[in-house]
């Protein structure tokens, strides 16, 4: 649906103006009998005067930590004088920046101190803080305020006139500032707009939900050719409204409960559905009918004031009618109001201490016996570190720890507040997280280049003799623990037939399925704890290279598996060039043909497979499908065209190439950043390979023959690198 719009999307999804990160702090003092801080940091951020910018209370294991302070601040390493700028509260050690226009650009790292469990712990760039400079004035957007018909953007008839309608051009206004890339900055999980590599601004167009009506300010990270690799910011870039009558109203609770004592009541404001401009709301009808009910025309909040004398028991239904400047609707029954004799207040609430081993889930209850009317819950300053993997249900306060969580061995203290309208009580309990002895972190079966620390790089052999391939056999090296039981399995990709030992892991190479100047993949499952509720799995890739000793020239990579964050893109190792001794500057090299790419870890729909005419549903496929509709030409989906460099070259676009095999760089390869995505939001995680040719006399080497075709590197995607 809607190939042809915005299929190259050239953003990374931040959420909201900045990406953040965990940072694990170590205490750097003497010993801290095991207690530690998590920060999560920030980047990107630009200069500002009006508004802070707040790291959140960080985590920690041990015991509760007080009496924060900052000890000193660097800037990109260098002591800086931080008082007018930076503070600290003291009570919850949440790290404020102020003033940030006044600030030079730079990486800022706070350091800080703080009390527990009666010592005192110092911790060394516990949070950082990237400022980066503004973009140049000359940067503009146009139009910078865009209105979308929500009605026109819903209805399949007349979504596409309405994306390209409804649209913003990133430019320069003058020829001073040259605009090389762009990146627009969303909300995680809010991603709705799409920026093109030319720097156009529009509804995603493959966002597969409703983007909800209302006002989004937009901002845009750019480079320059004056800034070259240095990021800046365009904040506010582009204010989207989208546009629509009141389309629905929720109170949350929907339902409010009063005594007939009590002097006054209000509930929370309404959510509405709809565009916020010249919003306002009536009752439209109360039942049973009554003149005490009353509602905020602003918030929408219902309202009894001092004075009412209610003196029956009773639930009104509360009608509302919400306009805006689009129109008008009407919501039956859309609160009740319970008016009783008596709201029981909280009492009882607590939780049990719990003990949880990593990677197990669980559901956490309040305890047993607890009593309270129209009770609310929430988490009480919960940290980033906590937050990832615990969710509550406001209306049972039952919590939910996801499978798969890695929270650090040792206690957490959690703090849950119960609230209605007769108090709010708070309730502290202690998140024991013990080792999973099942947990793993990695599994590697080494290389034969010489590459170490083999773990830093993928597992990969290089064979140049068939005899030397058969006879070996390869041992992985893991962190399982001693003594626990594993079961192995091994899946062929592509051109190898390995075995594996169930029990222990040792493969042995078998002779069918290797070629001559290619590549071969396989991938390796180890499952511990195998159906306990602890169980873990791990699948990682072995990678091999076949060079025939016979060929006179070798075009060797070392490693010849690129590791590289599709998001981020980056340039393999440089290639040497054995059995040629001629001019290097008329060694040419690009990829040919014969893709293929091998899904690891992305997501259902980056099928297996070639870039294949015949099979048009793989991901690279698809992928090559999305190129041709950016360019407007029919693709061919098994041509060399979204990863050849003299395709790109004459044209002078090697920044919309997939990636390229660059000159400039010793034949290196180049992956461009945030080109292997469907959709701009999900990227390749997986193995890509392809046929490069070369030629001698400084030629395109499209034409070359055999044996001057070869298979010489692998690329491996993952957002984890």
């Amino acid at each position: 649906m809607y190939e042809n719009l915005f299929k190259r999307l050239l953003a990374v999804v931040m959420a909201a103006v900045v990406t953040f990160t965990i940072a694990s702090c170590a205490d750097d003092g003497t010993d801290d009998g095991g207690f530690r801080l998590y920060y999560k940091s920030l980047q990107n951020i630009g200069p500002s005067d009006a508004m802070d910018r707040e790291s959140g209370a960080p985590s920690y294991m041990g015991g509760t930590p007080s009496d924060f302070a900052i000890t000193d601040v660097t800037l990109d390493g260098v002591m800086f004088e931080w008082e007018n700028y930076f503070a600290i509260n003291s009570e919850t050690g949440s790290i404020a920046i102020h003033n940030s226009k006044s600030l030079s650009t730079g990486l800022y790292s706070v350091s800080i101190e703080c009390r527990a469990a009666g010592a005192k712990h110092h911790f060394r760039d516990a949070w950082q803080v990237k400022l980066i400079a503004a973009a140049p004035s000359e940067i503009v957007a146009e139009p910078s305020r865009v209105e979308v018909n929500y009605a026109a953007l819903v209805d399949e008839a007349t979504r596409g006139e309405e994306i390209n309608r409804a649209s913003s051009q990133i430019t320069s206004t003058g020829e001073s500032v040259s605009i090389t890339a762009y990146e627009l900055q969303q909300e995680e999980g809010k991603e709705y707009f799409a920026i093109s590599s030319t720097g156009r601004i529009s509804i995603d167009a493959d966002y597969k939900g409703i983007v909800p009506p209302g006002i989004y300010k937009l901002d845009v990270l750019l480079q320059t050719a004056a800034t070259g690799a240095e990021w800046v910011i365009f904040e506010d870039a582009v204010e989207y409204s989208i546009t629509s009558k009141p389309l629905s109203l929720e109170y949350v609770p929907a339902v409010g409960m009063m005594e007939m004592t009590e002097p006054m009541f209000e509930s929370d404001p309404v959510i509405m559905v709809g565009s916020p401009e010249d919003a306002a709301y009536s009752i439209l009808k109360i039942e049973p009918e009554t003149d005490k009910i009353q509602i905020d025309a602003t918030t929408g909040a219902i309202k009894v004031v001092e004075g009412h004398g209610f003196n029956t028991v009773c639930d009104y239904l509360v009608s509302i009618k919400a306009t805006n400047r689009y129109g008008e609707a009407e919501f039956e029954n859309a609160y009740t109001l319970s008016v009783v004799n008596y709201i029981h207040p909280i009492e009882n609430f607590g939780y049990d201490n719990v003990e949880l081993m990593q990677t197990v889930a669980t559901t956490i209850a309040p305890k047993e016996g607890m009593i309270g009317d129209m009770v609310k819950f929430s988490f009480v300053e919960l940290s980033d570190v906590l937050a990832q993997v615990m969710t509550i249900d406001a209306n049972s306060g039952a919590i939910t720890i996801a499978k798969g969580h890695t929270l650090p061995v040792g206690n957490h203290n959690i703090k849950v507040a119960a609230e209605n309208t007769k108090g709010r009580v708070e309730a502290r309990f202690t998140l024991t997280i013990t080792e999973n002895p099942y947990l793993f972190t990695y599994i590697s079966y080494g290389n034969n280049l010489n590459l170490s620390p083999a773990t830093n790089y993928a597992s990969q052999y290089r064979f140049f003799s068939k005899s030397e391939l058969t006879s070996t056999t390869l041992k992985p090296t893991t962190d399982i623990k001693e003594g626990v039981e594993v079961e192995w399995s091994v899946k062929n990709k592509s051109n190898t037939a390995p075995t594996i030992d169930p029990a222990t892991g040792v493969i042995t190479l078998g002779e069918g399925g290797w070629k001559d100047r290619n590549v071969g993949l396989f991938f390796v499952t180890a499952t511990t704890g195998k159906g306990t509720e602890a169980e873990v799995s791990m699948t990682v890739p072995v990678f091999f290279s076949y060079v025939p000793n016979a060929d006179a020239i070798k075009v060797l990579y070392t490693p010849f598996v690129m590791q590289v964050n599709p998001r981020n893109g980056g340039l393999s190792a440089v290639p040497t060039i054995e059995g040629f001794d001629g001019d290097i500057a008329k060694f040419t090299l690009d990829y040919r043909r014969t893709f293929n790419y091998y899904n690891l870890n992305g997501p259902e729909n980056h099928v297996d497979g070639p870039s294949d005419n015949a099979k048009p549903d793989t991901f690279l496929s698809q992928l090559w499908k999305l190129y041709a509709s950016d360019k407007n030409y029919t693709a061919n989906l098994g041509s060399r065209v979204p990863v050849s460099y003299y395709e790109h070259s004459s044209r002078k676009n090697l920044e919309q190439a997939l990636g390229y095999v660059d000159p400039s760089e010793g034949l290196a390869f180049r992956v461009n950043p945030l080109m292997w995505s469907l959709d701009g939001k999900t990227f390749a995680n997986g193995a890509f390979s392809g046929q490069m040719t070369y030629m001698t006399d400084g030629t395109d080497p499209q034409g070359a023959a055999a044996p001057a075709r070869i298979f010489p590197l692998w690329v491996w995607f993952d957002e984890k690198f």
